[in-house]
């Protein structure tokens, strides 16, 4: 799950890549996928490089980053080549994974009615992926030899209204009851012998029934902002992009609807048994206010893929604070000891064999009483990372959207998530702000470079007929000279808050 508090990694880490003899991750060198400006200098201001040494690396903070051990360059050595999507079965693999996700969530979307349990929700979200996988692949076998794994790697979570990410309930008593008006986000990632995509989609209770026709302008205006940012997000992802320059994108098409991008979400490089690889991209950044937040540099590369992920809120305080409601999703960690209760120890060897690396939920184990007893020790024995629920202030809303791109020289694959073509008419028709013209020129660049060689000889075309059919209109310029899309070649300085 990209969802991570930068400064306080309790909603995911990145593990490091490195292989076992079946090669499978291990987790003894797990790293933290993003470091605070403040941790940073606090490193440098210890060692033993040098003044001048702390002083160039504070004049470039992402560069500072990548010497603090942010950089990917270990997670491209030891990727093999095997495991991408240059070749055709590991993208085949990943195409019928993402076809299940996007199952899972149109499933459990459609049950989001007024009266709906989020708990239950959860629950049919978790069992169609079962269902749905326990019929592939029956007699194939891993590269070890082993019986392929396959299933959730992140459990379904649907959260309401000011909630965002990781909510899902231990019980009915903790869950949520919908009614119409409710923006909701359901999410859920599966994986097919360790290759995982993701999909995340917001959506309003009542509204595929009629009975709900109209949103408060602040709600249509969340909402939009998603739908441009992920579709613009989606064509940046190129070989050659850099990853600020899609964090300036966010940036702009939030100026536009005068709605906050949410700090600590990431987009992150997505591997085989690896969700949140330490390449990423920051949906915000945070410069001039403490906490800072940022990540390092890195440009898209060819057969990569991506798990995109963007969120906002109505709120104008952008950060998320822990909701009052206990986790229920972890996800063990490099710490190694020996757990003294024999259940705790069953748990911990069926989490290793069922889940490896990935996140699960004691609802998903043979024995739930067990897990819940061995949940409570192992955590004593700080051997789990929890997933807290987190989310905006009441009276606010957030929306959220996320999916999962294969990134490769002729074209983009959106392997799961992929979003609607045009944004809802009820969301149209309540909202007050609009894009701007940059970002509406952004939503008609094609995925597959074929297609973008044709658009451009069309456009040429159609220039020389009519030269001013592309000049420039004096009202849009004005009207668009406050949320001024940033120029993507800039390097140098990145802004703030």
């Amino acid at each position: 799950n990209s969802f991570c508090t930068l400064l306080n990694p309790t909603m995911g880490r990145g593990y490091s890549v490195s292989r076992t003899a079946t090669q499978r991750p291990t987790n003894k060198d797990k790293r933290p996928r993003s470091v605070s400006m403040a941790k940073v200098r606090k490193q440098l201001t210890n060692a033993a490089a040098g003044v001048k040494k702390q002083q160039e690396m504070a004049e470039t903070p992402n560069a500072a980053m990548a010497a603090a051990g942010d950089s990917d360059e270990d997670d491209y050595a030891s990727e093999d080549e095997n495991e991408t999507v240059r070749r055709a079965d590991v993208m085949t693999k990943y195409k019928i994974c993402g076809t299940i996700t996007d199952e899972a969530v149109k499933t459990v979307g459609a049950a989001c009615i007024a009266g709906a349990s989020t708990f239950d929700l959860c629950e049919q979200g978790d069992g169609f992926v079962a269902d749905k996988v326990k019929k592939m692949f029956q007699k194939s076998k891993s590269d070890d030899g082993k019986k392929m794994l396959k299933g959730l790697c992140f459990p379904t979570t649907v959260a309401v209204n000011n909630i965002l990410c990781n909510a899902s309930p231990a019980n009915k008593e903790e869950a949520a009851t919908l009614k119409n008006g409710d923006v909701v986000k359901v999410s859920c990632a599966v994986h097919l012998d360790g290759y995982p995509t993701t999909s995340a989609v917001t959506l309003v209770v009542g509204a595929a029934d009629g009975a709900i026709t109209s949103l408060p302008s602040e709600t249509a205006h969340v909402l939009a902002a998603t739908h441009y940012a992920i579709h613009g997000m989606v064509r940046l992802m190129k070989p050659g992009t850099e990853n600020q320059d899609i964090t300036d994108y966010i940036a702009h098409v939030g100026k536009c609807f005068g709605v906050e991008p949410v700090e600590g979400v990431l987009s992150n490089r997505t591997k085989r048994w690896i969700l949140d690889g330490q390449n990423c991209i920051i949906t915000r950044r945070v410069l001039t206010e403490d906490p800072q937040q940022n990540v390092a540099d890195c440009v898209i590369g060819e057969n990569e893929v991506w798990t995109l992920d963007v969120a906002f809120t109505t709120s104008k305080n952008y950060r998320m604070r822990q909701a009052p409601l206990d986790t229920n999703i972890y996800r063990r960690n490099e710490i190694t000891l020996e757990p003294k209760l024999k259940s705790t120890q069953e748990l911990l060897k069926e989490v290793r064999d069922n889940y490896m690396c990935f996140p699960w939920s004691p609802l998903r184990v043979s024995n739930v009483l067990r897990a819940r007893m061995g949940v409570s020790e192992l955590r004593k024995l700080d051997m789990l990372d929890t997933f807290p629920i987190l989310g905006s202030q009441k009276g606010f809303v957030t929306a959220r959207h996320s999916c999962t791109v294969a990134v490769t020289e002729k074209r983009t694959h959106i392997l799961a998530g992929a979003p609607s073509h045009e944004v809802p008419a009820m969301v149209v028709s309540s909202a007050t702000n609009a894009p701007s013209s940059d970002v509406l020129e952004l939503m008609t660049e094609p995925l597959s470079a074929a297609e973008m060689k044709k658009t451009t000889k069309k456009g040429s075309k159609s220039t020389a007929a009519n030269p001013a059919a592309d000049a420039p209109d004096e009202d849009d310029d004005a009207n668009n000279a406050a949320a001024e899309l940033p120029t993507r070649s800039r390097k140098a300085h990145r802004s703030g808050v």
